[in-house]
This record gives structure tokens, sequence and C-alpha cells, in this order.
């Protein structure tokens, strides 16, 4: 997910904003409007729908919940639907330049790590590997600005950031495309030993503002490597709730509380 929020594309700029910015006059400026448009904390429901090159779909809805500090970062993914796979759930704990992924599985009642790459999320084209380098895969490289572009229109500009030389991330650079002057982020590539491995791009018109923050609704997820494709779509956002310490908690975050539902969106 450097997208899984706003699922991918909030994540993606909090890898981004962790990183080591440049001295280019304009980078400072920025960085600081992304950190602006980013809540320290958010919950946000969040539907996926996956098609083979066949055109057969698969739908999943899932509730994504987000604590940010300096440098720490909590992120627990809970599955709503289909009814045959709710409950599973993920956690993402990342501390003092360390991360861990945990995966509760309903069928067989107990926590398990998650090690190496992870595992496909919930039959999308997204990994826990993707999620887990999303939230925390830059920290410590270096951003640099890029040049103005559009995205649908929208005037853009690039940021890439590159990983860390010991860093043992799924992709070592990712360059972003950021609305300007909102500084939302509206396209991702994401790239392994210089090769395009994966792209996220908002649809047109989703853009959305919740309260002071404004984001992309709807995202596509494409990997050349795969004949698969998924939609991500941002169905209610509520930024800066109040969240239980307990939702981050290795030994008890599957037990989502009712009262985590968040908010509908405004276009």
């Amino acid at each position: 997910m450097k997208w899984l929020v706003r699922m991918l594309g909030g994540a993606a700029l909090l890898a981004i904003a962790s990183g080591q910015a440049s001295d280019a006059p304009q980078l400072p400026q920025l960085m600081e409007c992304l950190r602006s448009n980013l809540p320290q904390r958010a919950v946000a429901m969040i539907g996926a729908t996956t098609r083979t090159a066949r055109g057969e779909a698969t739908t999943r809805e899932v509730q994504l919940a987000i604590r940010r500090g300096r440098p720490d970062l909590d992120a627990t993914l809970w599955t709503l639907a289909p009814p045959e796979l709710a409950g599973v759930s993920y956690l993402i704990q990342h501390r003092e330049g360390t991360d861990q992924a945990y995966a509760w599985l309903p069928s067989i009642g107990e926590v398990r790590r998650i090690r190496g790459s992870g595992s496909e999320i919930l039959g999308t084209t997204l990994r826990t590997d993707d999620l887990r380098q999303a939230l925390t895969g830059f920290s410590g490289g270096a951003v640099s600005l890029g040049p103005a572009g559009q995205v649908h229109g929208w005037p853009t500009r690039r940021l890439v950031a590159t990983a860390a030389t010991d860093s043992a991330a799924g992709y070592d650079k990712v360059e972003v495309e950021i609305t300007q002057p909102d500084c939302v982020l509206v396209e991702a590539r994401l790239y392994r030993e210089g090769r395009l491995r994966q792209t996220v791009r908002a649809q047109a018109d989703s853009l959305r503002r919740q309260g002071r923050y404004r984001y992309a609704s709807v995202f596509d997820v494409q990997v050349p490597d795969d004949n698969l494709r998924t939609e991500l779509r941002i169905l209610r956002l509520d930024p800066e709730p109040s969240l239980d310490s307990r939702w981050f908690d290795a030994s008890r975050f599957f037990r989502r509380p009712a009262s985590a539902a968040p908010t509908a969106a405004r276009p």
C-alpha cells in the first residue's frame, strides 16, 4: 500500500515525507505542503476490485487505521467483506528504523508474524510487503524534486524518493506526481533495479475533501508483470479520529471495534 491511504495515496507521501530532502529551493516548501495535507491519524473504509485479463472480478472491502509519529508509525487493516474473509487482519509497526508485520487468520485463530516478501492481500495485486514499504520503506532515503507535469489536466510536480543503500525494501525508487497547489498524490511509479514494477494512478474526477484535507479517492493499480488490475476506492474517510492503542497491539489488533467506522467524504 505507497498508496494504501488514502489507501495507496497517502502512504506514499508518508514514505517520502520520512526521507531526507535535498536542498533544491522549492523542495522544503513542497514537503511542508505534503505534511500539512496528511493527518496524523486516520481511519478509512476502502473497496478493492481486482480483474483478470479475462474480465473476471473479485471485490473486497477493508478498513484501514493509521497512526503516525516521528519516526514511528502503525497501520492496521481489517477485512470486512466478502463474508468468507471477514476478520482477516494485518498489522504493521515501524519502530526506530525497523518494521514488523503480523496477520490474524480467523480460520486458525492465531496471530502470525509475516516474514520475507509477505503474501497477497486478499487476492488483489497488492502484497503485505507493498503495504509495509509504502509506510516505512523509504525512511532514511533521499528525496529530490522532478519536473512539472500534468495528470488528467491537473498541474503536478514530481518528487523522486530513493531508498537508503542498506535498505531491504522491495522497491528502490518511487516517483510520485503531486497536484499544485493542493499537494495531492495522483500518480506513483515504483521501481526496482531500474525496472518499473508497479504503477498507481488516480482516476479523473476523483479528488475529494474531508475537513481541511484533500485526496484522490479512486486509484488504478497495475503491475506490468501481472495480468491483474486493481481499482482502489476510498469509500469513507475520518481524519484525526480518536484511536484506541489496542488497535495497534500485536496481541489485540484484530479485535475491530464498531466505533471505528469513519464518516463519509465529500467531493
